[in-house]
C-alpha cells in the first residue's frame, strides 16, 4: 500500500495513525502542513518520510514562485522540515538533494551521504 501520492491535485498522505480497515488520506495545503503531518507521525517509515519532505519542497517552491522568491522559501521550509524531525537520515537526504537540485546548497549540518 502506498504512504503518499502526488498528482496534479497536490500532496495527499495517508494517515498511518488510522486504522487499517479504513484508508484516510489527508490532503497537504503547503510545506507547513506536511511538516506537521510528520511530526505527528501521520506519515511513518524513513523512506516515506524523506518522500514526504522532497515533496514538502515541491510544494514550497510553487508557492514560493508565486510570490517570486522560490529560493528563500525553499530554503526557510527546508530548514522547518529539518526541524520537525532532527534525527531522521532520509528526511535529511531528501532536503539536501531537493536543495541541490533547486539550486540551493544544502544545510552544511544536513547529511550528504546516502541514506540506508
Amino acid at each position: 500500500m502506498r504512504a503518499l501520492r502526488f498528482d496534479s491535485a497536490g500532496l495527499a498522505l495517508l494517515d498511518q495513525r488510522a486504522c487499517r480497515m479504513h484508508s484516510v488520506w489527508l490532503p497537504m495545503a503547503n510545506a507547513d502542513a506536511v511538516m506537521d503531518a510528520i511530526r505527528a507521525l501521520i506519515v511513518r517509515g524513513a523512506p516515506a518520510i524523506g518522500i514526504a519532505a522532497a515533496y514538502a519542497l515541491v510544494l514550497a517552491a510553487r508557492e514560493s514562485a508565486d510570490r517570486g522568491c522560490a529560493r528563500g522559501g525553499v530554503r526557510h521550509a527546508a530548514a522547518r522540515l529539518r526541524a520537525a524531525r532532527p534525527t531522521a537520515v532520509n528526511l535529511m537526504w531528501a532536503v539536501d538533494r531537493m536543495l541541490a537540485r533547486c539550486g540551493n546548497d544544502p544545510d552544511p549540518r544536513g547529511s550528504s551521504a546516502r541514506p540506508s
